[in-house]
């Protein structure tokens, strides 16, 4: 499994109504990488349920430090989209 795949494997919540309703999908995360390598403004893209959206936005803004982008040589923050997938 990739390091992402363990870090949610590690760190998920299911939520139990979205649980015993058996949803699963995924749910879309945009967010910048500023040039630390820190999460910033963290907001769903596509929606799934509130309380999955909500535990997708969590498992972001917790993730380990990212490796900042580059242009030309220099760190910049960057704009990515992620999914998050929910499967029971």
């Amino acid at each position: 499994m990739n390091p992402f795949g363990t870090y949610l494997r590690q760190n998920m919540k299911y939520p139990q109504a979205a649980r015993q309703a058996q949803k699963e999908g995924k749910v879309f995360v945009n967010f910048i990488v500023n040039e630390r390598g820190g999460i910033e403004e963290a907001r769903v893209l596509k929606s799934l349920d509130s309380e999955l959206d909500a535990e997708a936005v969590r498992l972001v803004q917790r993730m380990p430090a990212w490796t900042p982008g580059k242009v030309n040589g220099s760190v910049v923050a960057c704009r990515y989209n992620l999914p998050i997938p929910f499967d029971l």
